[in-house]
C-alpha cells in the first residue's frame, strides 16, 4: 500500500532508538524527510547519517522536551530546513520507578510527568501553529494501555501521565479539526525496548522469588491473547498509517496495539 508519505516532513521526538528509531527508519523508507529530536544527539546523528540517502534527508536536533527553548528551536530548525512540518510524532517518554502511589515523592512524580505529558505539550505547542498556518497536519502521541486503565503494576504517576496523554489527544483533536489536522494516539502493550529493561530489573527486585530477566518478561507476556509481545515495527506501522491521508477521517482516537491485552 502506498502511504503517499514521500516528500512529507516528519518530526519524531525520542527518535534516536527503540520505538522512535524504528518510526524514523520507516518514515525514511517511505521517502519522508525526518527530523530526529532526541536528548542523545550522538545517537540521533548516527541514525540520521545512516538514513540520509536516495533524496531523503534526515537530520538530528538535540531536544530535551522539558525545555521550552529546545521545543521552539526544534520547530524553527525544521521550518528553516524544510519549509513545512507535516507530521509530529510525540514519542519521547520515560518509565517510572515502581512504587505505591502514596510513596511517590514530588521528584519522581515530576520526573515522569514533566517528560511524558508536559514535554509533549511543549513540543506540540511549538510545532502545531505551523500546521495551523498550512491548514494541514498529523499529530501522533504515545499513550499506553495504562492510559486507559489504572493499574498498580507500574506506578500511579505513570498511569496519570498516560491518561493525560489520552485526554490531551482528544481535546487537541477537537481544537485543531477546523484546520485539517488529525490528532491521534498509539497505546502500546509490551514492547521490549531499553525502557522495559529497567522495568524488568525493578519488577525482579520486588518479586518474591528470584527470576531472570527472560523469565520475568515471559511472565509479563503470559496474559497477551495473541501469545506474543509487540515489536517496535508494530508501533511504527500504526504511526505511519495515522500519519498518512489513508486515515484522514480518524481523529481523537487512542488506538491499542497490544495483542489483545486491552480491548476498548
Amino acid at each position: 500500500m502506498d502511504l503517499k508519505l514521500k516528500g512529507k516532513v516528519a518530526i519524531v521526538t525520542g527518535g534516536a532508538k527503540g520505538i522512535g528509531g524504528k518510526i524514523v527508519e520507516d518514515f525514511a523508507q517511505e521517502g519522508a524527510n525526518v527530523v530526529i529530536a532526541d536528548v542523545d544527539l550522538d545517537a540521533a546523528q548516527k541514525l540520521a547519517a545512516k538514513l540520509s540517502k536516495n533524496g531523503t534527508k534526515v537530520i538530528a536536533v538535540k531536544v530535551d522536551v522539558r525545555q521550552n527553548s529546545d521545543a521552539e528551536n526544534l520547530a524553527a530548525t525544521t521550518m528553516k530546513e524544510f519549509g513545512k512540518i507535516d507530521i509530529l510524532v510525540n514519542n519521547a517518554g520515560v518509565g517510572p520507578k515502581i512504587l505505591p502511589l502514596l510513596k511517590i515523592d514530588d521528584e519522581e512524580w515530576d520526573r515522569v510527568n514533566d517528560i511524558n505529558i508536559k514535554g509533549l505539550h511543549k513540543v506540540t505547542r511549538a510545532v502545531a501553529p505551523h500546521m495551523v498556518d498550512a491548514k494541514y497536519g498529523k499529530i501522533v502521541n504515545f499513550s499506553s494501555i495504562l492510559g486507559k486503565v489504572g493499574l498498580p503494576d507500574f506506578g500511579g504517576h505513570y498511569n496519570a501521565s498516560k491518561f493525560a496523554v489520552t485526554g490531551y489527544t482528544q481535546t487537541l483533536a477537537f481544537e485543531l479539526a477546523e484546520y485539517n489536522i488529525n490528532v491521534n494516539a498509539v497505546c502500546p502493550g509490551i514492547v521490549r525496548t531499553p525502557l522495559w529493561e529497567g522495568l524488568l530489573d525493578d519488577l525482579i527486585s520486588k518479586s518474591p522469588k528470584k527470576v531472570s530477566r527472560e523469565e520475568m518478561f515471559k511472565m509479563r507476556c503470559a496474559g497477551i491473547p495473541l501469545g506474543r509481545p509487540q515489536e517496535p515495527e508494530d508501533m511504527a506501522s500504526m504511526v505511519l498509517f495515522l500519519s498518512s491521508d489513508i486515515s484522514k477521517n480518524i481523529t481523537g482516537e487512542s488506538i491499542n496495539v497490544n495483542g489483545g491485552m486491552r480491548i476498548d
